[in-house]
């Protein structure tokens, strides 16, 4: 149980620091303590202005569609190759 409370603890601090430090972010839906969706929903509750990729193993259709929901921009399926990230960046940037 103190694992997780310094870890949410750590999460939620880095949280507060991305709010003035990124333009772009890049969420895995599978996390451990905090899903993707779950701090994409934070970073916009703070009011991070950020473009938000998803990224996720399988083609988990109701996750995505929640993603969108909640603003990301864009999703990307595992296995990726670096080309993959920096094309859907430089797409939903321009």
């Amino acid at each position: 149980m103190r694992t997780a409370e310094i870890n949410i603890n750590t999460i939620q601090n880095r949280l507060n620091r991305a709010k003035t430090k990124a333009d772009e972010v890049l969420l895995d839906l599978s996390m451990p303590y905090m899903d993707g969706l779950e701090t994409l929903k934070k970073l916009i509750e703070i009011g991070l202005d950020a473009k938000a990729i998803m990224v996720t193993a399988v083609r988990q259709q109701s996750s995505v569609e929640k993603a969108t929901e909640y603003g990301a921009k864009d999703y990307v399926l595992k296995p990726f190759n670096t080309e993959r990230i920096v094309i859907t960046f430089d797409r939903i940037t321009e």
